[in-house]
């Protein structure tokens, strides 16, 4: 245990043991020194800790209060503790405070909270709560007399009194500052005994607002009331507030507000501007010269008889503006469902949508804010916050800020199946397919808010934010071989970031398809072949031309075949599809009555127009499913890389022509040139239709082989848009002769 020399000097320990004595913690079971020098105490009971000066502090909360047995400090402040009771305890630094785990209260709905005579009073639907200042509960005469009661609104006024807001429970009850009680209801004049809220006004008079008018209390007696009789068309009062001119005004549930001065009634509505006559909440502010107005998903700003409308986004309203207050540095602050929000009141009216500092879920706050609650605030900032889960205290004039820097790491990476932990670079082998990075920040403190940012350089140029709440491992299939950079960097739920980003070098060794040598090899062969052959045939006696020509072209078209299947092979579900777009484009073209050596060079041309394909990424060629739109761009490119990679090949011109433009439409309308009608090579033209025949006539990942009624369909509708209307018609005389035979598909029965 880390406890310094000093703590246990001779020269006090007395001291220390008599303080020890105050202390109240039983049992102790471990001491430990924080880096503030909190002498932290575990005990059979509970825990607390000394100060530098032998100050004594108890820790409360219904997991801490009893069986501890350890306590250790990490780096960004917070404790862990050991309880043989309840496992692993985290006290971490928060803005919020929980009141109710503080001091051990019931859960429940809060819709008012104030101090009196030292203590807090909260009131909830189930009666009246309270605790001390050191959060210990506390149990008076004053919680018991509303046990049971549903408290809507508490209030202190200028003589220290606490006015009890009631609903069906005898109206509004005052407490003196001795504790004496005395109760305002129908009985002795109150409008209701539906209490919403108390004001006191400028004069010292309380204004009570009722589910039927306001009663107004003076020197102990209802003076004066205020109802549809006297001008209220909408009586059931939610708030109300006064000017400095005495002028008081009551906001209605949907008749919008009434002014009240010298007894003589106004009302501001629609015609005025008001965007709803609900009105939830109303504040008085000099500073701008009028009362600021909540209509639960609107503010606005109510001066000169006239409302100016402030633009509040969506993620701030949540489900209603609840509450509007002042902060000690005038900042406005709008309590809603999902949080604290402040701005300063000069954004909120220049128009636009004004920036607000927030404070809710993200920074901590673990509940939703109570509906039409009145939460209190002093002239410090702190605030206690009524949530529909308890009490949650936060100083928003002093709000903790983590600004220690949060530790990240790679936690382990994941290549097929095989675990490496806390990489520092990786080498995959060419056959490797799936490679899953697991991240990791480590930050306790609202760890659920913790951002990272990441990307894989070489592989994808923006870079991903998610909170890590939200993260789950990354994961990349079917790299292409090449050097890859993984950067990955985070930041707290206070936005302070890691100090160093990580950054991860992933080098994937290229299969042999992938390398530019391979290609260039095959092209070379092949062209080598047909020079060698072509000279030999110039050699050879003229009695050995006929068996030359027909060697040559065997060795052509094996050559050229399998360039062909190596090109098909980089997708298993179109092996052999340049070998079908071959054999239907020499149906075709015989059709047409081209002669045997054009036959021959088309035959060749359609064995090599998607040899681009070498150049697109297999994680696109093999994706299953629908291709994003980037990526869809990605493999329209490979018509161009085609007819680049067959450019330099000129002994059958044609040949770079079906590769380059077998993607343009007849109607102008396909890639990569714009092309239409007999501006498209026909050789080209027929590659289209034999490449949409047997794409159509063979099951692919996304969908199964389509029906022989289903191409002619095709083929009819799209003659004259997509496809060459007389080629298109030779091939749905083709399929309808029987002379295009489709691959068999076991699945569909074709």
């Amino acid at each position: 245990m880390a406890v310094s020399p000093d703590w246990l000097s001779k020269k006090e320990a007395t001291i220390f043991g008599d303080l020890y004595q105050s202390g109240n913690v039983i049992g102790v079971n471990d001491l430990f020194e924080d880096s503030d020098r909190r002498l932290w105490i575990c005990g059979d009971n509970g825990l607390g800790y000394y100060d530098e000066n032998y100050n004594f502090f108890s820790v409360a909360g219904s997991l801490i209060n009893n069986s501890l047995v350890k306590i250790r400090e990490d780096y960004e402040g917070s404790l862990w503790i050991a309880s043989s009771r309840e496992g692993l305890l985290h006290l971490a630094k928060s803005k919020f405070m929980d009141v109710n785990f503080a001091a051990s209260l019931p859960r429940s709905v809060v819709n008012a909270t104030q101090p009196f005579n030292g203590v807090l009073y909260i009131g909830t639907d189930e009666g009246l709560l309270a605790v001390d200042r050191d959060h210990h509960p506390v149990e008076n005469h004053i919680t018991e007399k509303f046990e049971g009661v549903r408290v809507r609104h508490l209030m202190t006024d200028s003589q220290n009194r606490l006015w009890v807001g009631t609903f069906n429970a005898g109206g509004i009850a005052c407490i003196s500052p001795a504790g004496e009680i005395e109760f305002f209801s129908r009985e002795n004049g109150l409008t209701n005994d539906n209490v919403r809220m108390s004001l006191e006004l400028y004069n010292g008079d309380i204004a009570v607002a009722t589910n039927d008018g306001v009663g107004i209390i003076r020197d102990g007696e209802i003076i004066r009331t205020y109802t549809q009789k006297d001008g209220l068309s909408n009586s059931t009062i939610l708030n109300m507030c006064e000017d400095d001119e005495g002028t008081l005004y009551l906001g209605s549930d949907g008749g919008g507000i009434f002014s009240v001065r010298d007894n003589v009634f106004k009302n501001y509505g629609k015609n005025e501007g008001l965007r709803s006559g609900v009105i939830l909440r109303m504040l008085y502010d000099p500073d701008n010269d009028g009362i600021w107005v909540s209509t639960s998903t609107n503010i606005d700003l109510f001066r000169n008889s006239g409302f100016h409308p402030v633009s509040v986004p969506v993620d701030v309203i949540g489900s209603g503006i609840y509450e509007i207050k002042r902060t000690p540095d005038g900042k406005m602050m709008l309590l809603t469902s999902l949080g604290i929000f402040l701005a300063g009141s000069e954004d909120l009216l220049e128009g636009g949508a004004p920036s607000f500092t927030a404070y809710s879920r993200k920074e901590g706050l673990l509940s939703s804010v109570t509906a039409n609650s009145w939460s209190y605030m002093d002239e410090s900032g702190q605030l206690y916050l009524c949530c529909v889960n308890g009490v949650y205290e936060i100083n928003v004039m002093d709000v903790f800020i983590n600004r220690q820097n949060p530790k990240i790491a790679i936690r382990k990476a994941e290549v097929d199946g095989v675990i490496f932990e806390n990489p520092t670079e990786l080498t995959l082998q060419s056959n490797v397919r799936r490679l899953t990075l697991d991240l990791a920040v480590l930050s306790y403190v609202n760890p659920g808010y913790n951002k990272v940012e990441y990307s894989l350089a070489g592989f994808e140029n923006d870079k991903i934010e998610k909170y890590i709440k939200d993260l789950d491992p990354i994961t990349y299939t079917n790299l292409s071989g090449g050097d890859y950079t993984f950067e990955f960097n985070a930041t707290n739920s206070d936005g302070v970031p890691a100090e160093k980003p990580i950054s991860l070098p992933i080098t994937k060794e290229k299969r042999f398809l992938e390398r530019p040598i391979a290609i260039i090899a095959m092209i070379l062969s092949a062209a080598a072949l047909i020079v060698l052959v072509t000279g030999s045939y110039y050699r050879r006696k003229n009695t050995q031309l006929e068996k030359r020509q027909k060697e040559l072209r065997a060795i052509i078209t094996q050559a050229i075949t399998a360039i062909a299947n190596t090109i098909d092979a980089k997708d298993p579900y179109t092996r052999g599809h340049s070998k079908r777009v071959a054999d239907y484009c020499v149906l075709i073209v015989k059709k047409l009555g081209l002669d045997d050596n054009e036959t021959d060079n088309l035959y060749y041309t359609a064995l090599l127009h998607d040899i681009g394909k070498i150049g697109i990424s297999d994680a696109i060629l093999k994706k299953e499913g629908k291709l994003t739109g980037e990526e869809y761009e990605v493999i329209k490119q490979h018509s161009a890389i085609g007819g680049d990679i067959l450019k330099d090949i000129t002994v059958i011109e044609e040949i770079k022509e079906g590769a380059a433009f077998h993607h343009e439409r007849f109607d102008g309308t396909g890639y990569n040139t714009g092309l239409k009608g007999d501006q498209i090579p026909l050789f080209a033209r027929i590659i289209c239709v034999a490449d949409a025949l047997d794409a159509m006539g063979t099951s692919r990942p996304y969908r199964q082989q389509r029906s022989l009624e289903y191409i002619i369909s095709e083929l009819r509708n799209n003659s004259g848009t997509q496809f060459d209307p007389q080629i298109a018609q030779i091939s749905i005389d083709l399929i309808i002769q029987g002379e295009v035979i489709l691959q068999k598909d076991e699945g569909n029965g074709s």
